[in-house]
């Protein structure tokens, strides 16, 4: 007998019913929405001195893993795929666990972790009084021009990694990205128990038990 979740997210063959490609992308803009209301609420409201804000991009580094690591294996997805009825799971259609959580974000954490070093680096080597002088919204680009030679390189081939992100879910049929298959997950689209019913009796087709 499946379990009520493991049936919502399955069609009538039986099998794992794949998020679209659209609802993903849809899923990432809400999760994108969420987290820059949350640094623009951090921005607007602290104090501003250089090693302070140099602070504060470590704090976010570190948020965004329990946002994207624990609120996935606890939920089963972010924020932004649950609310769009989506949920990460194992290619078997079983709940994922910390191991599977943690891959998925693997080379992101990386990627992240090492331009998070960057930034760090040109807080640390320009003065309170030269970043003061910008604008909150120029200061992202200051800091850029004093990061380290090889900041570009890194945030250039993270871009490519993001793109390529996509392409590979494009495909697929089963709309896998690169951290998928390196986690061995999928995104299933769940249909609510009350939705599933209505379509199976306009489909004349009998309910999976």
């Amino acid at each position: 007998m499946q379990s009520e979740a493991m049936q919502a997210g399955l069609n009538f063959n039986g099998e794992l019913r794949y998020a679209s490609v659209f609802r993903r992308v849809g899923a990432g803009l809400i999760d994108a929405a969420i987290i820059l209301l949350f640094v623009f609420g951090i921005e607007w409201l602290s104090p501003h001195t250089r090693l302070l804000d140099g602070i504060g991009s470590v704090i976010m580094f570190f948020a965004g893993l329990v946002y994207s690591v624990y609120l996935v294996k606890r939920f089963g997805g972010t924020p932004g795929k649950r609310l769009l009825n989506m949920r990460i799971c194992r290619t078997d259609g079983s709940a994922i666990g910390y191991r599977e959580a943690i891959l998925r974000e693997s080379v992101q954490t990386v990627f992240g972790a090492v331009l998070t070093i960057g930034m760090l680096m040109a807080y640390l080597s320009v003065s309170d009084p030269d970043y003061l002088s910008y604008e909150i919204m120029e200061r992202a680009e200051f800091l850029r021009e004093h990061a380290p030679a090889w900041y570009g390189f890194v945030d250039n081939c993270y871009n490519v990694w993001l793109f390529s992100e996509y392409i590979v879910m494009l495909t697929n049929k089963r709309r896998r990205s690169l951290h998928d298959l390196i986690a061995g997950t999928v995104v299933i689209h769940e249909v609510k128990q009350d939705q599933q019913t209505g379509d199976t009796a306009m489909s004349g087709t009998t309910p999976l038990a």
